[in-house]
This record gives structure tokens, C-alpha cells and sequence, in this order.
């Protein structure tokens, strides 16, 4: 089964009524969701998502090989894109 997640941009954007199968929440766009939350039953509802993602395992929490490789892409991405627009000048 293919493991799916959204940025916290699709969750403003679209505001999802259902997550697909094999889904998995980030530790980054829950605590996203949860600073952007209105009131406290908002609060309230992201702590119980928390709690069941983490219980069934599908809370995606990144440690630090994880945004030090984020950060290596990130930068390969940024410099390829600089050197197009070098190109394209």
C-alpha cells in the first residue's frame, strides 16, 4: 500500500473531509495545524489526532539524518534553479 502525506499548504488550501489510504500525518504539519488552530476544541482535536497517530504508528516524526537530508536537497534544488535562471538570462 503507497504511503501518502500532505504539506500543511493542501490541509489550508483544500481543507480535506477524508485522508486517503495509507496516509500518514507529519509531526511538522500537525503541530502547523495545531498553532494555526481557532480555539481550544480545535486544540483539542489535533491533540486526539496526535494521540491516535501516534498509537497506530502513522505519526511521521523527523529526527535529525532526516532534515539534514532535507536541507542537501533543498540546496541541490536551489542551486539547479539558479543555474537555469543563469542559463535562461
Amino acid at each position: 500500500m503507497p504511503i501518502n502525506t500532505f504539506d500543511i499548504c493542501i490541509f489550508i488550501t483544500y481543507q480535506p473531509s477524508y485522508l486517503p489510504k495509507g496516509f500518514r500525518l507529519t509531526a511538522v504539519v500537525l503541530q502547523e495545524l495545531t498553532a494555526g488552530a481557532v480555539g481550544d476544541k480545535e486544540v483539542k482535536y489535533w491533540h486526539e489526532v496526535r494521540r491516535a497517530r501516534e498509537k497506530d504508528e502513522t505519526l511521521l516524526v523527523p529526527n535529525g539524518e532526516d532534515w539534514w537530508m532535507a536541507g542537501k536537497i533543498l540546496n541541490s534544488l536551489q542551486r539547479a534553479l539558479r543555474g537555469q535562471s543563469r542559463e535562461n538570462s
